[in-house]
């Protein structure tokens, strides 16, 4: 696991637990006691924890309000594994001082948790990663503004929205959708979603889709392409073996989160 995805996951137990000592985060990672330590001194340095004897407290500050835990907001930020894999992933394809474009909802945000500390230019309508990356000095993060769309992971659309984006060019946008399906191709919930995602298929060198495996053969409400019309999908380990063979056939990027290592130096499997 990277260093980026495994103090993300560090940062998730520590807002569930407020404590945890190294040894069980140890158990968890699967990494030494050394490499947790020094896991725990970055996040120390970021303000993130304070260090005790054997372990570590989540700082005040940095706590999840009791009464927005309550209503299920989206402070608490907690992702599944597959999510968080896929992230782990999408981070590893993003270089440096690249300007990428984040989209919204869960997987996306989970992105912006893997590049916690990258330096990372980011433009992006989802407010939950101004929140993630706001204790980050090297994320140059923009908002591109418009009206709030309410949803467990709130994004911002509209003429004001699609204006700005109009007005920048991007290294790479990635965009979680809510189907990948063989016939119907990448769908979306709602019509907001397919306008923001028209304007930056032409305004961005490559789309790249995030999509956990829970999302294939799934149809949603609009589709935004075939399967063959965005450069490239991230997606998890446990995708459909016929959707393999239809990304391998038709020569489509499918980068899977068992293939971290690859990813990170421009490999994959095509």
């Amino acid at each position: 696991m990277f260093k980026a995805a495994r103090i993300s996951k560090i940062k998730e137990i520590l807002a569930n637990r407020n404590q945890v000592d190294v040894q069980t985060l140890s158990n968890i990672l699967g990494v030494s006691n050394v490499t947790i330590r020094s896991d725990l001194e970055k996040l120390e340095q970021e303000g993130f924890i304070y260090r005790t004897h054997g372990g570590a407290t989540l700082r005040e500050a940095a706590s999840v309000p009791a009464e927005a835990a309550a209503e299920g907001s989206i402070i608490p930020y907690v992702f599944s594994d597959d999510v968080l894999h896929v992230a782990g992933l999408a981070s590893a394809y993003i270089k440096d001082n690249e300007w990428i474009f984040l989209g919204g909802g869960k997987t996306c945000a989970a992105i912006a948790k893997a590049l916690i500390d990258r330096r990372v230019q980011i433009v992006t309508n989802n407010l939950a990663i101004s929140y993630i990356l706001a204790p980050n000095p090297n994320a140059n993060v923009i908002m591109i503004g418009g009206k709030v769309n309410p949803d467990t992971y709130p994004y911002l659309s509209g003429d004001l929205a699609i204006n700005n984006i109009n007005g920048m060019y991007f290294d790479k946008t990635f965009f979680g959708v809510s189907g990948v399906d063989i016939n119907y191709g990448y769908s979306v919930s709602n019509a907001v979603e397919y306008n923001i995602f028209r304007s930056l298929r032409e305004r961005s060198k490559e789309i790249i889709i995030v999509a956990d495996a829970s999302k294939c053969g799934i149809v949603s409400f609009m589709s935004i392409g075939s399967l063959n019309s965005v450069n490239t999908l991230i997606s998890s380990e446990n995708f459909p073996e016929n959707y393999k063979a239809y990304y391998y056939d038709n020569n489509i990027k499918l980068f899977l989160s068992y293939d971290i290592a690859s990813a990170s130096v421009g490999g994959g499997n095509y």
